[in-house]
């Protein structure tokens, strides 16, 4: 092989190898904006995924907390949470007799402020007012109008 020969040869090897890279590049820039793509389409579904993972987390966590103020969780050793259910309270004979002692308290004592209430301004009771006297419920000199007689 001639000097020219060589030349010739190592003219197309140089054109090919151009070309080889000239493919490479515009290959690897379409891998390169598929790459991008993937991890931008990646990052933000690992985004999301946190975001929505976070605040279920943080209303898992404001819920323990309810449940340990109101004393029904609690944490023993190792951080573990304990269930502690609430006692069911039977139902007492006592509660509505106490009840109603308590309403006929305050019935009593309405009773007995009216009476004074009227006694102070001296005018006659209403008809409907329970004064606890077996009296007709006017004291003083005056008619049943409420006003005086002299």
């Amino acid at each position: 092989m001639s000097e020219l020969e060589l030349k010739k040869k190592a003219q197309e090897l140089e054109q090919t190898l151009v070309k080889q890279l000239e493919v490479l590049k515009s290959d690897s820039q379409l891998w390169v904006k598929v790459g991008g793509t993937m991890l931008l389409s990646a990052l933000a579904a690992y985004s999301l995924t946190r975001a929505i993972k976070g605040s279920k987390s943080k209303k898992l966590a404001k819920a323990i907390k309810e449940l340990e103020r109101e004393g029904l969780i609690s944490r023993g050793s190792n951080n573990q949470m304990n269930y502690q259910p609430v006692a069911y309270k039977k139902p007492s004979f006592w509660a509505p007799i106490g009840q109603r002692i308590l309403m006929a308290a305050f019935d009593f004592g309405k009773a007995r402020l009216v009476a004074e209430l009227a006694a102070r301004f001296d005018k006659p009771f209403p008809s409907g007012v329970n004064t606890g006297n077996t009296s007709s419920g006017n004291s003083g000199d005056h008619d049943h109008s409420g006003k005086y007689t002299q």
